[in-house]
């Protein structure tokens, strides 16, 4: 009776990761996307045009590549029957340390207040 609770809880745990996970991604994908928005308000050779664009790319890939990876590892841990409750959870923590990285980027190249 207690291992079918386990399983219960770790899939409903695994669920609420994998959809915090999913939103995450796509609302830092989104902000990361719109900060290139604050170009408008850059003088002559204020900005560094090409980083940011730069910055924006490489994060909307990173981004994709975790959310494909999660999905593909948690399938394949699921279907032998692993614990799949920190596949979401680790995809989460490399989203926002790479949100958060590039962040910092655009800030770098695009100092307007």
């Amino acid at each position: 009776m207690s291992g079918e609770r386990t399983r219960v809880s770790e899939a409903g745990v695994s669920l609420v990761l994998l959809v915090v996970f999913v939103v995450a991604a796509l609302f830092f994908a989104a902000a990361i996307w719109l900060t290139s928005l604050s170009v408008a308000g850059c003088g002559p050779d204020q900005c560094d045009y090409t980083l940011q664009w730069n910055t924006v790319q490489v994060f909307l890939v990173f981004d994709a590549v975790v959310l494909i990876g999660v999905v593909v590892v948690g399938l394949i841990r699921r279907s032998r029957g692993a614990a799949t409750w920190w596949i979401p959870g680790g995809g989460l923590v490399l989203v926002v340390i790479g949100a958060a990285v590039a962040f910092q980027v655009s800030n770098i190249a695009l100092p307007v207040p």
